[in-house]
């Protein structure tokens, strides 16, 4: 078995788990329509990273702050088994889709990339700090209903987090 099989943790890193906004969306509709023929959960985690504190230094948008985040998008790949891709999003975000993943297991997914990120603090070209996050997750069809709700819960509950304080991820009870 290859590490893409098995999903051993930062052996080889999945660059084809890292997309882009737009196939994220459409695989999220798409691995939807599939739980509901299949029997099966697909839960996603929104993940900001938040200003201030080593997420970058300029504004969101910038071209600094898409390259750093991609590059902490591929470094959650490696965490990620081979059926779940990771996508950096507008406004310093991170969007991860997880096949197959009910709510309970989202805490130990996310604790694994925020290990991560405390063990390697992550910064552009030598100005290294720790990385702030906040996090929020939701898991269709257990929380919600469609590819809408499951965004939408998960961004209410990323933006909660963040205002309470971030590096925490909240999900729906």
């Amino acid at each position: 078995m290859s590490t893409q099989e098995t999903g051993n943790a930062g052996e080889g890193r999945r660059a084809g788990n890292v997309i882009d906004e737009s196939v994220f969306r459409f695989l999220l509709d798409l691995e939807l329509q599939k739980a509901v023929r299949l029997q099966y959960c697909v839960s996603v985690i929104l993940v900001s990273l938040d200003e201030g504190n080593g997420a970058g230094n300029g504004h969101a948008g910038e071209p600094g702050e898409a390259v750093l985040t991609r590059q902490i998008a591929e470094s959650v790949a490696p965490h990620l088994r081979s059926t779940d891709v990771v996508a950096p999003l507008p406004g310093r975000a991170l969007g991860v889709l997880l096949i197959d993943a009910e709510t309970g297991n989202l805490p130990a997914i996310l604790g694994r990339a925020t290990d991560e990120w405390r063990a390697r603090p992550v910064a552009p070209a030598g100005r290294e700090r720790p990385l702030k996050w906040s996090a929020g997750g939701g898991c269709f069809p257990l929380t919600a209903t469609n590819a809408t709700g499951l965004m939408r819960q998960a961004t209410d509950l990323m933006t909660r987090a963040r205002a309470e304080g971030g590096d925490r991820l909240y999900l729906p009870t």
